[in-house]
Parts: structure tokens; C-alpha cells; sequence
């Protein structure tokens, strides 16, 4: 698990950006239940990184770019 964020309604779908959309890999697509979609950008270890930062860390944030 990467990380954790509490919504009322589950998970569907988590699909990973294009790189053609995000050439830096850290953007994350996640669909829910509810039928809302929230576009998260993801980062490690408290720097903006790339996907492979991300891969290597242990501890990766999300912050809710669009929802």
C-alpha cells in the first residue's frame, strides 16, 4: 500500500496517466463508486520526483489535483 485516504464510497478503477498526458508518471486516475473521479498527483519523500522516485520510496503522498 502506498497510501491511504478515506472516502465513502469504494474504489473502482485506478488507472496510471499516459506518459503523452504526464511525462513525469506520478499522476494517478482513481474512479469511484459514487461515479466521481479524482485526478491525485503523487510524490515521495517530501520532493516532486518521477515515477521511478516513487517506485523506490517507502512513503508516497497524494494531493487532489482535480476531482
Amino acid at each position: 500500500m502506498a497510501n491511504s485516504v478515506k472516502y465513502n464510497a469504494g474504489i473502482t478503477c485506478v488507472k496510471w496517466l499516459p506518459m503523452a498526458l504526464d511525462t513525469t508518471g506520478t499522476q494517478v486516475l482513481i474512479g469511484f463508486s459514487d461515479g466521481v473521479l479524482r485526478l491525485y498527483y503523487m510524490y515521495a519523500g517530501g520532493s516532486e520526483g518521477k515515477f521511478m522516485t516513487l517506485m523506490k520510496s517507502l512513503t508516497v503522498s497524494m494531493r487532489l489535483l482535480q476531482e
